[in-house]
C-alpha cells in the first residue's frame, strides 16, 4: 500500500509542476547578526563549487549555509579585493568569478583565495578598466564585456589591453547603467537617459531616446522571444522587436493584478515566469501566460523583511534569493515554503480577526468554519471574498460565549458548536438557534456550560467539558445525560476532564482524558480505560489530548509529556515516540495525516513529519520557517488540495504537504578549512604545506613532528542546512564511520607516519547517509632515523667500527710483543758482554742473571697472553663470519627482491636482523671496554636483581612482541657480588633475549636469582621451548666452534653475543653454563665472586609475580562506586589511565576543559583528575572554574602536572586544588594518591562528626565553607524542632533537594539525612562533656524522640554509650 502512495505522490507532483503552478515564496532572512559584512546587498553569484556569494556596499560575502567569509579591501595586501563597494559579480562559462566594484575589476583565484586586479600584475587588462564596474556579460564568443560608468569595455583576453567603447551625447559621455546581449550579438545599453545599441561588428553606438523616451534603465532582460524588457523607474517597459510594438506595465491602484510599483530594479527569468525586484514594492512574479503580476511583499504573508529589493538571484537547487536595501538577504526554497502563518488581522475581512483559532470545519455547503477562543465564529461563503464574524454580542446570537472551541455538522446539516462558559449551540437548517446550558435543578440539563468538543455518535452529541465529565444528547427526547469519573467504580469515567472524541473504523467510540485512553462499551454502558504509564497512574504522561486513526486503522494518541503513543488493540499496550525517537517535543497537542498515509503532529516546540511505517521523522521547529506561537489542543484540518491546517493563539499555520517531500539527492560537501595543532592553514601561511586552499585542495603532505590536525567542512545545502548531518572516517586509522551529528569538524592528534584517506559525507534532510564521499589524501612522511635505510647505514657504521678496532688491537699487540723481544735481545747481549769483561765480579753477575731470569719470565708470560689472544680471536673471528655474515647477506638479498607486494615482508624481515645485530653491537662495544689496558669500567658490587631489573626494561619490548610471561622467583635474601654492572647486564641480555626467541607466542620464561655456589652467588634463567645440545652450546659459549650445533640451537648474533659474555664473565672470576634435556626448554646459569662480605639487601620474600612492570606495588582497593572525571587533551594519556584505572574507579572522559565544563551540568563527580596544560583553558583555569561556582565548588581536583618549578605548587594550590600529582607517574602511584585522598577525608570526616572542630579544618573552599556553616548554623537552630527535615534543609539553605544532596555527598560523603544525624550526635557529645545535662535531656535538646534509640544511635557512631562517656 505504502509503495503505491509514493508512486501517485510523485506523479501527483510531476502533473502539479507541469501545470506551471504559481510559486509559493516565503522568505526566511539573513543579516548581519547572522555574519553578513554590510546590510545593504547589490549583487549575487553562486560560484562553480556552489558557495553563495553577495556584493554589498562594504564588503564580499562567501556564504556555505553556515557562516560567511568577507573579503575587503586592504591597503597592505595588493590581493585583496580593490573596493569594499560591491556593484556585480559575474561567472563566465569557465566558471572564474569575476567582481565588479567601484574601484575596478576583479578576477577571483579560488586556489589561493585571493584577487587579481590593477594592483598587481597576474591580468594585463585589469589596469586598463575604469570606473564604477556595473555589468558583466559573456558573448558567443567567450569574449567578456565590461560595462562601467566610463564606458564600454571589450575583453577578448584578460592578458592583453581590452578595446575601449564609450558614448558622447552633446559631448557629454554617457554614464552605461545596464546591459543585454540578444542573439544576433548586438548590445542593448540602459542609461540614465534612454536606451543605446552598440554593434561590435561596426563599433557603432545607436541612440535610441528619441524612440523610448528619456527614461532610466536599471536593468535590461532579453527574452527568448527576443522581446526586451527595461526595468526602469517609471515600470516595465516591453519591446517587441518581431511585432515591432511596446508595452509599458506600471502599477494601477486599482487593479491588484498590475505592477505593485513603478521603481524597478532587477529582471530575471524563472521557467514560465520573470521575477521583477521593485524598490519599495518587494518581488512581482510576472505571469507570461495570463499576462497578471503576483505580489509577494511584506503584507502578502511571505515574510519578506523588506519591500525594497535591490537584486535577485535563483541559484542551480531552486533556492531564491533577494538582496534588500538595510534589511540583508531573503531566501526562499521549498522548505521555507512549506510553512504560510496565516495571522490575525482586523483590517482585513479575508482573514481572522482576533482570538485563538480553536478549529475548522468545511460544511456540505462548501461554507468554511473556524472557531476562535474570543473571537467568536467565522463564516466564509463559497465563493465570498471574506469571513462572516458571529459573537455572543450579536442581536441574534448563535453562540452563547466568544470562547467557540468546536464545531461539527451532523447528518441533518445542523450545526452543534461547544463554547468555554456559554453552552452548546444547536443551530438548524432553517437558522433557528438553541443554546444548551446548565440548570442546576434539572439532571437531564448539560452537565456543564464549559464545554471542549464535540461528536455526532449514534445519533446523539456527545459533549465534553472542563472538568464535570461527559454530557450526551438525546435528539429524540432533547435531553441529556451525564458520565461522571467516581474513583471507586473502575469502569465509570477515568476522569471528569477530556478533550476529544473519535469514532474508529469498527464504530467504538474513543475518548481522550486526563487519566488515559477510554473506550464506550455501549452494551454495559460503562468505559474501558487504558494507562499509557503503567508504572505511575498518576503521571502526566496518561493526559491525553488526541486521538487519531491513520489510514492503516492504526490507533495514535497525542499525549502531554509521553510523546505520540501508537495504541495496539489486540494486546492493548502502548508503543510510545519520544524526542529520543526524532519528535520536536513530548507534548503533542494535534495529530492529522496528509495525502500520503504520513502523520503531522503540533507540539508544544513545532511540527513534526512522522512516518508511521518506517517510524522515520522531521522535526520542525523556528529556525525552519514556523512562526513563534502556541498551538491549540484538536485545532486540525485536512483541506481538498491536500494542505493541512493547525490552529494557534493568534492565527493558523497552513502546511503545504507537497513541498515536504523526501530529499533523493544528497548534498555535496567541501572542506571549509585545514588546522594544524588548532592554527588555521591556508597557502599563503608561512611553510604552509596547501599550495592551495584546503577546498581546492585534494591531498597534503606533512612531517612527522606536524601530526595534529583539523578538518572543518559544510554541506552546500541551503534547503535547511540544520537538517543536515555529518559522518567522517579516516582510512588507515579509524575502522568505522564517526557519527558527527551537526558537528561540522574532524579531528586527529598524534598520527603516525602514513598514508589516510579522510572521507567526508552529508545526509539528506531525511538523515540518511549515501554512498557519495569527499575524500582527501594526508601523508605523514617519517623522520630520516626511522627510515629503514638510514637503519642499514647505522648498523654498516657499527660493524666497521668493530672490525677497525679488531684490527688495530692485534696491530698493537703484535708491536708490542716485538718490542718486548727486541729489549730482552739487547739486555741479554749487553748481559754477555758484561760477564766477559767482568768475571771477577761474580756475585754482580748473579743479581743481573736473576734480573734477566725475571724479565724473560715476563716476556714467556706475555707471549703465552698473546698466544691465548691470537687463538681467542681467530674463534672470535669465526663466529663473526657466522652472525654478521648472515644478517648482511639477508638485507642484500631482501633489499633486491622488493617490491610494492612484498614491502611489508621485507620490512619486517630486515627490522628482524637489524634488532639482533644492535643487540650484538651494544654487546661487543661492552666487551671492548674491558681490552684497555687500565679498564674505564670500575669494578662495583650490586646483586642481581638490581640488574636484572635495568636489563628487563631493555629486553620489554621483546617480550610484549611475543606476550611472554615472565616468572620472578629470588631465593630470600639478596647478596651483593662484585663485577662490572655493563657486563653483567650484556650477559642477561643475551641470555634473555635468545630465551625469548625461542619461546613460543605467549610462553614463560622463568628466573630464579641469588643462587649461591661456594664463593659465587648466581642467576638461572629457564625458557620452556624445543632445548638445545647443551655440549654443543656449551663450547660455542667457550668460544670452540659450531661444530655439531643443530640449526635451532642458536640463530645468527647469539653465538658472538655468548662468547664475547662468556669472556668477559671469566675475566671478572665469574662463570657461565648452559643446561638443557630434549623438548624441555633451556636453562642458563651466570655466576659472579661474592663481595668481600655479603650484604643483606633485603628480608622480605617476594611471591610469584609475573614481571609485567618496572615496579610492582600493592594496588589500593576502592571500589567503583567512586566517579573519576578524567580531564586531558592527549588522547593516549586518556586511553591509558582509562584502562588502568577502570578496574577500580568509574571513570568519564573530558577531552578538553570546555567539554568538562559542559559534562558537570548535569553530573556530580566524586574527583577531577584534571591535565595542567590543554588547549584554549588550562587546567589551573578549569579548577578555578569549579571552585569558584556554587554549583562545583564541592568537587575535589587533583591537579596533574610535569612542570616541576619552584612555583608550581603554588600555583596548583592557589587554583584551589585539593591535591597535585608530578609527571611521571604510574598507573598505580595515581591510585595510590586518590586512595589517600578519600581515606585523608574520612578521617576528616570522622574527626569533624566527633569533635568540635571548625569547619576550616574540613575544607579550605570559600564556597564550601560558607555553604557548611550556613548548613550547620541552620540544623542546630532546629535540632530539637520536629520540622528539621531534608525538604526544610533545602528550602532554608535556598536550593533543590538533589542539588543539596550532591554538594554535601561530595563535601562530607553524607546524604543530607546523615548529616543531620552526625550534627545531632556531634552536639550530643559536647553536652556530655559538658555534663550539666542528663541523657534523657540531652537526646530531647538533639533532636532525639526516644532517649533508648539516642543511646543505640550514640553508641554505634562513637564506639561507646553516653553513660560510658559519663
Amino acid at each position: 500500500m505504502r509503495k503505491g502512495c509514493i508512486v501517485f505522490y510523485y506523479l501527483f507532483l510531476s502533473i502539479l509542476y507541469s501545470n506551471a503552478q504559481i510559486p509559493s515564496y516565503v522568505f526566511h532572512s539573513l543579516s548581519i547578526k547572522d555574519g553578513l559584512s554590510e546590510a545593504t546587498v547589490r549583487s549575487i553569484e553562486e560560484d562553480h563549487t556552489g558557495f553563495m556569494w553577495f556584493g554589498t556596499e562594504d564588503g564580499l560575502n562567501k556564504y556555505d549555509g553556515y557562516t560567511f567569509t568577507i573579503y575587503k579591501n586592504a591597503v597592505s595586501d595588493s590581493f585583496s579585493v580593490s573596493s569594499n563597494n560591491i556593484k556585480c559579480i559575474y561567472k563566465d562559462s569557465k566558471g572564474v568569478l569575476l567582481v565588479g566594484t567601484r574601484h575596478g575589476l576583479n578576477v577571483y583565484d579560488p586556489t589561493l583565495d585571493h584577487f587579481y586586479n590593477f594592483n598587481n600584475s597576474k591580468y594585463a587588462a585589469l589596469k586598463f578598466i575604469k570606473g564604477d564596474i556595473e555589468s558583466i556579460i559573456e558573448d558567443k564568443q567567450s569574449c567578456l564585456w565590461v560595462l562601467s560608468t566610463d564606458g564600454l569595455y571589450k575583453v577578448s583576453s584578460l592578458e592583453t589591453e581590452p578595446e575601449h567603447f564609450y558614448y558622447k551625447r552633446n559631448n557629454t559621455l554617457k554614464e552605461f547603467v545596464s546591459m543585454d546581449v540578444d542573439a544576433n550579438n548586438i548590445f542593448y545599453i540602459g542609461t540614465q537617459e534612454g536606451l543605446l545599441t552598440f554593434n561590435p561588428k561596426t563599433k557603432v553606438f545607436t541612440d535610441l531616446v528619441d524612440t523610448y523616451g528619456n527614461i532610466h534603465i536599471r536593468d535590461i532582460f532579453i527574452d527568448t522571444d527576443h522581446s526586451i524588457w527595461l526595468a526602469t523607474t517609471l515600470g516595465i517597459k516591453v519591446i517587441k522587436t518581431s511585432a515591432g510594438t511596446v508595452i509599458d506595465y506600471t502599477h494601477s491602484s486599482i487593479n491588484e493584478n498590475s505592477l505593485i510599483g513603478n521603481n524597478t530594479v532587477r529582471i530575471v527569468s524563472y521557467k514560465d515566469f520573470l521575477l521583477i525586484a521593485i524598490d519599495g514594492g518587494g518581488l512581482d512574479l510576472y505571469d507570461k501566460k495570463t499576462n497578471r503580476f503576483y505580489h509577494y511583499n511584506k503584507k502578502s504573508g511571505s515574510q519578506l523583511n523588506s519591500n525594497n529589493i535591490t537584486a535577485i538571484h535563483m541559484d542551480s537547487k531552486g533556492t531564491l534569493w533577494c538582496g534588500t536595501f538595510l534589511n540583508g538577504i531573503n531566501f526562499s526554497n521549498s522548505a521555507t515554503n512549506l510553512f504560510v502563518y496565516v495571522k490575525n488581522n482586523s483590517a482585513n475581512s479575508n482573514s481572522v480577526s482576533e482570538g485563538v483559532v480553536t478549529n475548522f470545519l468545511k460544511d456540505s455547503d462548501n461554507n468554511f468554519w473556524i472557531t476562535t477562543d474570543g473571537g467568536g465564529v467565522f463564516e466564509k461563503k463559497k465563493n465570498a471574498l471574506g469571513f462572516t464574524n458571529y459573537t455572543a454580542a450579536d442581536e441574534k446570537r448563535i453562540i452563547g460565549s466568544n470562547a467557540a472551541l468546536d464545531i461539527i455538522e451532523d447528518r441533518t446539516g445542523t450545526f452543534w458548536i461547544a463554547t468555554y462558559n456559554g453552552g452548546l449551540s444547536r443551530i438548524r437548517p432553517t437558522g433557528a438557534t438553541t443554546i444548551y446550558v446548565n440548570d442546576p435543578k434539572n439532571s437531564q440539563s448539560l452537565g456543564w456550560n464549559k464545554v471542549k468538543s464535540l461528536i455526532e455518535y449514534k445519533d446523539e452529541i456527545w459533549v465534553s467539558s472542563f472538568g464535570m465529565g461527559l454530557s450526551v444528547f438525546n435528539k429524540k427526547t432533547e435531553t441529556f445525560r451525564r458520565y461522571r469519573n467516581y474513583p471507586h467504580n473502575p469502569k465509570s469515567l477515568p476522569s471528569d476532564w477530556s478533550y476529544w472524541f473519535l469514532e474508529d473504523h469498527t464504530g467504538t467510540l474513543w475518548i481522550a482524558t486526563f487519566n488515559g485512553l477510554s473506550k464506550y462499551l455501549p452494551a454495559e454502558d460503562a468505559f474501558k480505560t487504558y494507562k499509557i504509564d503503567r508504572a505511575n497512574l498518576i503521571s502526566d504522561k496518561n493526559y491525553v489530548f488526541d486521538i487519531f486513526e491513520d489510514c492503516h486503522n492504526q490507533l495514535w494518541i497525542g499525549t502531554n509529556g509521553g510523546g505520540l503513543a501508537l495504541f495496539n488493540r489486540e494486546t492493548e499496550t502502548f508503543q510510545s515516540f519520544t524526542t529520543a525517537d526524532g519528535l520536536s517535543d513530548n507534548t503533542v497537542r494535534s495529530v492529522i495525516e496528509d495525502d500520503l498515509g504520513l502523520l503531522w503532529l503540533a507540539t508544544n516546540n513545532g511540527i513534526t513529519k512522522f512516518d508511521p511505517i518506517t517510524h522515520k521523522t522531521i522535526a520542525y521547529t523556528i529556525k525552519d520557517g514556523l512562526p513563534a506561537g502556541s498551538f491549540y489542543y484538536n485545532s486540525k484540518y485536512k483541506g481538498e488540495s491536500g494542505k493541512i491546517y493547525f490552529g494557534m493563539n493568534d492565527g493558523y499555520l497552513c502546511i503545504n504537504t507537497i513541498l515536504a517531500k523526501e530529499e533523493i539527492e544528497f548534498p555535496k560537501v567541501v572542506l571549509t578549512e585545514f588546522q594544524l595543532f588548532n592554527v588555521p592553514i591556508k597557502p599563503t601561511t608561512p611553510n604552509s604545506p596547501l599550495s592551495v586552499t584546503i577546498t581546492e585542495a585534494h591531498s597534503v603532505e606533512l612531517s612527522y613532528d606536524k601530526n595534529s590536525i583539523t578538518f572543518q567542512f559544510a554541506a552546500l545545502n541551503f534547503t535547511i542546512p540544520r537538517h543536515n548531518y555529518y559522518s567522517y572516517i579516516l582510512d588507515g586509522f579509524d575502522t568505522e564511520w564517526n557519527n558527527a551529528g551537526k558537528n561540522r569538524e574532524a579531528k586527529y592528534t598524534n598520527l603516525d607516519p602514513g598514508t589516510y584517506i579522510l572521507k567526508v559525507r552529508a545526509s539528506n534532510n531525511l538523515k540518511v547517509f549515501g554512498d557519495t564521499f569527499t575524500s582527501f589524501t594526508i601523508i605523514i612522511h617519517p623522520p630520516f632515523w626511522e627510515t629503514w635505510w638510514f637503519r642499514l647505514i647505522a648498523l654498516v657504521f657499527v660493524i666497521a667500527g668493530i672490525v677497525v678496532f679488531f684490527y688495530l688491537r692485534t696491530k698493537q699487540l703484535l708491536i708490542r710483543s716485538k718490542h718486548l723481544a727486541e729489549v730482552v735481545r739487547l739486555r741479554t747481549k749487553e748481559l754477555h758482554e758484561t760477564n766477559v769483561d767482568l768475571v771477577h765480579k761474580n756475585e754482580l753477575i748473579l743479581d743481573q742473571q736473576k734480573e734477566l731470569l725475571d724479565k724473560k719470565y715476563t716476556l714467556e708470560k706475555s707471549n703465552d697472553k698473546l698466544s691465548e689472544w691470537n687463538s681467542f680471536q681467530q674463534k672470535l673471528i669465526g663466529i663473526i663470519g657466522h652472525d654478521i655474515r648472515g644478517p648482511l647477506q639477508r638485507f642484500s638479498s631482501l633489499l633486491k627482491v622488493m617490491d610494492e607486494d612484498s614491502k611489508d615482508f621485507v620490512m619486517e624481515k630486515l627490522n628482524e636482523s637489524a634488532a639482533s645485530l644492535s643487540i650484538l653491537a651494544t654487546d661487543l662495544l661492552s666487551w671492548v671496554s674491558t681490552q684497555s689496558y687500565k679498564g674505564s669500567s670500575e669494578i662495583v658490587s650490586f646483586t642481581w636483581k638490581e640488574v636484572l631489573d635495568k636489563t628487563m626494561k631493555e629486553i620489554n619490548p621483546f617480550k610484549d612482541e611475543k606476550k611472554i610471561t615472565i616468572v620472578i622467583k629470588p631465593l630470600g635474601q639478596e647478596v651483593a657480588v662484585k663485577g662490572i654492572t655493563q657486563i653483567a647486564m650484556s650477559a642477561l641480555r643475551n641470555i634473555l633475549y635468545n630465551a625469548i626467541r625461542f619461546s613460543k607466542v605467549g610462553g614463560i620464561i622463568e628466573i630464579e636469582f641469588d643462587i649461591l655456589k661456594g664463593n659465587q652467588c648466581g642467576i638461572r634463567i629457564t625458557d620452556f621451548g624445543n632445548g638445545f645440545d647443551h655440549i654443543s652450546v656449551n663450547k660455542l659459549i667457550r668460544g670452540e666452534g659450531f661444530k655439531g650445533m643443530k640449526s635451532v640451537d642458536l640463530k645468527e648474533g647469539a653465538g658472538l653475543g655468548m662468547t664475547i659474555c662468556y669472556d668477559m664473565i671469566k675475566r671478572l672470576g665469574g662463570m657461565i653454563e648452559a643446561a638443557s634435556l630434549p623438548d624441555t626448554g633451556g636453562t642458563f646459569f651466570v655466576y659472579l665472586p661474592l663481595a668481600e662480605e655479603i650484604q643483606i639487601i633485603s628480608q622480605n620474600i617476594l611471591p610469584l609475580e609475573q614481571l609485567n612492570h618496572e615496579e610492582e606495588t600493592i594496588k589500593p582497593v576502592i571500589t567503583k562506586d567512586k566517579k573519576i572525571l578524567l580531564v586531558d587533551d592527549d588522547d593516549e594519556i586518556r586511553w591509558a589511565l582509562e584502562k588502568s584505572l577502570g578496574n577500580y574507579l568509574d571513570i568519564f572522559e573530558a577531552r578538553n576543559a570546555e567539554d568538562a565544563l559542559v559534562w558537570l551540568e548535569d553530573n556530580t563527580p566524586d574527583l577531577a583528575l584534571i591535565d595542567i596544560q590543554m588547549g584554549a583553558m588550562s587546567g589551573l583555569d578549569l579548577c578555578k572554574h569549579i571552585k569558584q561556582s556554587k554549583n562545583t565548588a564541592h568537587v575535589p581536583c587533583m591537579i596533574i602536572s610535569g612542570e616541576t618549578g619552584p612555583n608550581i605548587r603554588t600555583d596548583v594550590f592557589n587554583a584551589g586544588a585539593d591535591a597535585f600529582l608530578p609527571k611521571p607517574f604510574t598507573a598505580d602511584e595515581v591510585l595510590v594518591q586518590i586512595n589517600t585522598y578519600f581515606e585523608n577525608q574520612d578521617k576528616q570526616l570522622k574527626r569533624f562528626f566527633s569533635e568540635n572542630v571548625p569547619v576550616d579544618e574540613l575544607t579550605s573552599n570559600e564556597i564550601n565553607k560558607e555553604f557548611l556553616k550556613r548548613l550547620i548554623e541552620v540544623i542546630e537552630k532546629n535540632l530539637s524542632s520536629s520540622d528539621l527535615s531534608v525538604d526544610f534543609l533545602a528550602t532554608e539553605i535556598g536550593m533543590s533537594k538533589s542539588t543539596l544532596y550532591r554538594n554535601l555527598k561530595s563535601i562530607t560523603g553524607e546524604s543530607a539525612n546523615g548529616f543531620i544525624k552526625n550534627i545531632r550526635l556531634r552536639r550530643s557529645l559536647i553536652l556530655l562533656k559538658e555534663g550539666k545535662l542528663n541523657i534523657s535531656e540531652i537526646a530531647t535538646d538533639v533532636g532525639f524522640n526516644s532517649a533508648s534509640y539516642f543511646t543505640t544511635t550514640f553508641k554505634k557512631h562513637f564506639g561507646f554509650s553516653p553513660n560510658e562517656l559519663k
